[in-house]
């Protein structure tokens, strides 16, 4: 009788193991969808933000000058008052597309640092040990959407040798090629780890899956955190 009765609670929590693992697929799952929605519409409205632009300085910009032009072969073949009205119209339409570009490009400048610049910044004004930051490449093709994993990936990388490293230096080297966007920060500590991966990490793991990459960590040689992220499919 006890040994039916171990029986059928082996099986109950085996089944109650099973329904919780499967709880945990069907939530990580969700997640991943989240996370790729998220890079989705950020992807979007960059593009949507880009054809905006384009569309205002053709219609606009682009119309005022191919006007002025056809203004100046026009002007050529005046005379009197009737060229300097025209001549007036070219430096109107002029006049008009230099503010709009100055406004433009006023309108598309930061307030705060962004992209590569923030990650920088970041290394900067850390205030424990001294932090070197390198960079490769051309940081400007990296979508907009990668800097709101990278950035975190750094923070994580600094918080975690505030906490839990005796380093003296960190190392933080981005490299850009044609395939691929890769972050590591190293520091010259015991490479202690924490006993269980943090929350932190496994976030940052599962966001950069929903981007096609990876985040992966080492102890071997100090505290290394390195995140890889493909670029191919996501150059615009």
């Amino acid at each position: 009788m006890w040994t039916g009765e171990a029986d059928v609670q082996r099986a109950e929590s085996l089944k109650e193991a099973d329904q919780e693992r499967k709880a945990r697929y069907e939530l990580e799952a969700v997640k991943e969808e989240l996370l790729k929605a998220s890079r989705d519409a950020a992807h979007l409205a960059e593009v949507t933000e880009r054809n905006r632009i384009a569309r205002d300085l053709h219609d606009h910009v682009g119309h005022d000058l191919t006007g002025a032009n056809l203004a100046l072969q026009a002007y050529e073949q005046l005379e009197g008052q009737q060229a300097k009205d025209m001549l007036n119209e070219v430096r109107q339409r002029v006049e008009r597309s230099t503010v709009m570009l100055r406004d433009t490009v006023h309108d598309m400048t930061p307030v705060t640092r962004i992209g590569a610049d923030r990650l920088e910044q970041i290394t900067a004004e850390y205030p424990r040990i001294p932090v070197s930051f390198q960079k490769t490449g051309n940081t400007e093709q990296v979508p907009i959407h990668f800097w709101s994993l990278l950035e975190p990936c750094l923070k994580e990388a600094l918080t975690n040798v505030s906490r839990h490293s005796d380093a003296t230096r960190v190392n933080v080297q981005l490299d850009v090629t044609e395939r691929f966007v890769r972050l590591s920060i190293q520091d010259d500590g015991r490479g202690t780890e924490p006993a269980a991966e943090g929350s932190g990490i496994r976030n940052l793991k599962l966001r950069a899956r929903s981007f096609g990459g990876s985040v992966s960590v080492n102890v071997t040689d100090g505290y290394l955190i390195v995140c890889i992220l493909p670029l191919e499919e996501d150059k615009l």
